[in-house]
C-alpha cells in the first residue's frame, strides 16, 4: 500500500507509518489506518470522514511491549485524497504516562525498530537544501531517515550518481541516487531519492538529534 497524497495544509513533519488502529468515535468504533505520527498529533486513512472539525476520537496506539494505549484527540482537519478520507488530528495527552508511551513510541519509530519496509521511517521535513559537489544547485528537501533522503529539484540525477547535499545548519550528508522521477504534485519537477554512504559517527549523531527534534517539536 502506498501512502495516501496529503496537502500542505494538512501534512507536517511526521513519521510514515503504516498500521491498522482502532479508533472511536460517538458513532461507534471502527479499523483506520494509521499513515502518519508525531508527538503533537497524527493522520488517519479511513473509508468516511471520522468526524468534522472539533470534534474528539479516541485513537488505540500501539505501544511498546506489544500493548496499547488510549490517546485522546481532537479532529483539526479532514481531506478527500483518492484512497479515501486522510484527517489530520491533534492530541489531547493529560496524563504523564500517556505522554511517555507516544513518546517511547515515537523513539521507536525513529530507531527502526517499528516495523514496516524501510530500515528507518522517514520524516517530512520541507526546506530548501543545496546540493553538488560545490552546493552549486538548490533544491526541496520532501523527507529524511537515517539512511536516506527525498528532494524536489528542477532536473532529474541518474541511479548511481554520487550526490552530496547540504542541509540547513551545514549539515552535509554523502550519498547515491537510487532513483529520479517526475513529480506528481509540481509540475516540471523531479523527485530524487538518495540512500547515504556510510556516514561519519559525528554527522549520524547530528542526523539523529535533527530527526528526534523534528518530531518532538509538534508538541
Amino acid at each position: 500500500m502506498r501512502w495516501p497524497a496529503t496537502d500542505p495544509a494538512v501534512s507536517t513533519e511526521r513519521i510514515k507509518v503504516l498500521a491498522e488502529i482502532r479508533l472511536r468515535t460517538t458513532e461507534g468504533e471502527r479499523t483506520v489506518t494509521l499513515v502518519a505520527l508525531s508527538a503533537r498529533g497524527a493522520l488517519v486513512l479511513s473509508q468516511r470522514a471520522i468526524g468534522v472539525a472539533g470534534e474528539c476520537v479516541d485513537l488505540e496506539l500501539p505501544a511498546v511491549g506489544g500493548k496499547t494505549v488510549t490517546v485522546a484527540a481532537g479532529v483539526d482537519k479532514v481531506h478527500k485524497v483518492p484512497e479515501g478520507m486522510v484527517s489530520k488530528v491533534e492530541f489531547m495527552i493529560v496524563e504523564a504516562s500517556i505522554r511517555k508511551a507516544v513518546d517511547d513510541l515515537l523513539a521507536l519509530l525513529l530507531a527502526g525498530d517499528g516495523g514496516g519496509t524501510r530500515r528507518s521511517p522517514r520524516v517530512k521535513y520541507g526546506v530548501p537544501v543545496l546540493y553538488g559537489e560545490l552546493g552549486q544547485h538548490r533544491a526541496k528537501l520532501i523527507e529524511i531517515s537515517l539512511n536516506g533522503l527525498a528532494m524536489r529539484a528542477a532536473v532529474g540525477l541518474a541511479g548511481g550518481t554520487p550526490l552530496r547535499v547540504e542541509l540547513p545548519d551545514a549539515l552535509v550528508l554523502q550519498g547515491t541516487v537510487v532513483n529520479a522521477r517526475p513529480s506528481e504534485s509540481v509540475a516540471g519537477t523531479f523527485e530524487i531519492g538518495m540512500v547515504f554512504d556510510q556516514l561519519p559517527q559525528s554527522t549520524l549523531i547530528a542526523l539523529r538529534t535533527l530527526l528526534s527534534d523534528l518530531v518532538r517539536s509538534q508538541r
